[in-house]
């Protein structure tokens, strides 16, 4: 999917009912960043595989940085703390 997150905005990752996967999310073009995350269902956790640009995160709330962490009972969301508003495109591969 396409987003577009304000300063400080989230939104809800659409898992299409998978409980893991991976995430793969494009901020603006690939010169931006370029990030790989795994959710991990059942334990209720995200792991950062790569991260082009240094500015991925798993915590919530961490300045500087595209932020995707787990909101309990296998949820998941992305946050914007960049400074500015930014584009993302999101692709989940779920199993």
């Amino acid at each position: 999917s396409h987003i577009s997150l304000a300063d400080n905005g989230t939104q809800a990752i659409d898992t299409y009912g998978f409980t893991s996967g991976f995430l793969f999310v494009s901020e603006g073009s690939l010169a931006e960043g370029a990030y790989i995350f795994y959710l991990k269902g059942g334990a209720n956790a995200v792991v950062e595989i790569s991260d082009y640009a240094g500015t991925g995160s798993t915590a919530s709330g961490t300045a500087s940085s595209v932020n995707v962490y787990n909101t309990g009972s296998g949820t998941y969301s992305i946050e914007n703390k960049r400074g500015g508003a930014r584009t993302y495109n999101l692709h989940y591969m779920g199993f």
